[in-house]
């Protein structure tokens, strides 16, 4: 028994939307820990760019 094509789909958009929200959630945290032990200027000019949506790569 094969699973239809489109369900298929759905599940890896799912998952890669899970994926996506997880390595954010994670960059918080450690944003969060960094400020609390050293600031840093230049996280912290990353962080601004992922808020303002600016292509980081």
């Amino acid at each position: 028994m094969s699973v239809p094509e489109e369900d298929t789909e759905e599940k890896v958009v799912r998952l890669g939307t899970e994926t996506l929200f997880a390595i954010a959630e994670q960059l918080r945290r450690m944003y969060d820990a960094d400020l609390r032990t050293k600031p840093s200027e230049k996280l912290e000019r990353l962080m601004r760019r992922i808020e303002r949506g600016e292509d980081v790569s």
